[in-house]
């Protein structure tokens, strides 16, 4: 995977009480947020869940994942500490690590 690539791992094809779940993977492309274009599966995106896909703990770059929706979009934000001694989080800039979701909502 590149920056910013998304990965599709799965798809219902179908509603589940009229609605349909998509899965996969996305790379953090540094810009913060990372964009998801779901819109050739979803007609909006009703709940969303994300997180990191890896098997040891963060370091201070990134230390939390967000989300929001913007349309068909969903809007992965990272945050980092702004330094090793001051938790404060700040906007990350990690073009790296891999984020796993699963996105619901009406079939498109």
């Amino acid at each position: 995977m590149a920056a910013g690539d998304v990965t599709i791992k799965g798809d219902s094809k179908r509603t589940i009480r009229g609605q349909r779940i998509v899965w996969g993977e996305v790379q953090l492309d540094g810009a913060n947020p990372t964009p998801i274009a779901l819109a050739r599966f979803l007609a909006s995106i009703d709940e969303l869940t994300a997180t990191f896909r890896r098997t040891t703990a963060p370091a201070l770059d990134p230390v939390a994942i967000t989300w929001d929706r913007s349309g068909t979009t969903a809007n992965i934000y990272a945050w980092k500490h702004t330094l090793a001694t001051d938790a404060t989080l700040i906007a990350s800039t990690n073009n790296t690590a891999i984020v796993s979701f699963i996105a619901i909502g009406p079939k498109a």
